[in-house]
């Protein structure tokens, strides 16, 4: 009897280890992934302010407006009527696209992002499944007293 619990202990701290090595590994992954679903959403609400800007653009037209610039500071200007945007579409390039244009190229990047955020949603879930299992075999394995 004293010999098989000797036997059975190495493979249950084995296991014990391997388990919180993968806790740590799927509780990390987890945290990537809330970190990355924030930043599409924040990045949904950006590109969603845009549209609303092309939307009511009118609004703007020959009014005292403030300009943000980094680090805080605002340049007060005088808007013209909104017949075109210019857009930054990737790799340091900048496009002048017309409103409907560059509405459609925000919309575009919104259900992109809006099917991406999805993935990671249900790639989430599923690692949050995991770590409930892994959480779960670490408790029957401590409840036992195998460790």
């Amino acid at each position: 009897m004293e010999s098989e619990k000797k036997e059975k202990t190495p493979d249950a701290n084995d296991l014990y280890m391997q388990l919180q090595y993968l806790q740590q590994v799927y509780s990390q992954q987890y945290e990537v992934l809330n970190q990355s679903i924030d930043s599409y959403t924040a990045m949904q609400a950006v590109l969603n302010g845009n549209i609303e800007i092309i939307d009511n653009g009118k609004h703007l037209d020959n009014k005292q407006i403030f300009v943000g610039t980094e680090g805080g500071m605002y340049i007060s200007a005088e808007s013209k009527p909104l017949k075109s945007v210019i857009t930054y579409i990737g790799a340091g390039y900048l496009v002048e696209q017309n409103l409907e244009d560059a509405k459609q190229f925000f919309q575009d990047k919104v259900t992109k992002g809006e099917e991406l955020i999805k993935k990671l949603v249900a790639q989430r879930q599923k690692i949050r499944d995991e770590l409930a299992d892994i959480n779960y075999r670490i408790g029957a394995i401590q409840s036992q007293g195998l460790v």
